[in-house]
């Protein structure tokens, strides 16, 4: 996704969405509803990261992995 592509969509939500909170779903099971991290910033990357628009969680996100280690 382009950021570009991000704020096509934000400018279709109605006004009441406006207020809404931002949040990213995460690979956990729930109920009743979606397990979420909350969305604290975005940033432009710069040097390496150029090029990117970096979403910040209010709890950091990792990979997760597919081995079964013990």
């Amino acid at each position: 996704m382009k950021l570009r592509d991000l704020k096509q969509i934000v400018n279709h939500f109605g006004e009441h969405e406006l207020d809404d909170e931002v949040v990213v779903s995460i690979a956990e099971k729930g109920f009743p509803g979606t397990p979420c991290v909350k969305v604290i910033g975005i940033c432009m990357g710069f040097d390496w990261d150029h090029g990117k628009a970096m979403i910040q969680t209010e709890v950091p996100l990792v990979k997760k992995s597919n081995s079964n280690h013990s």
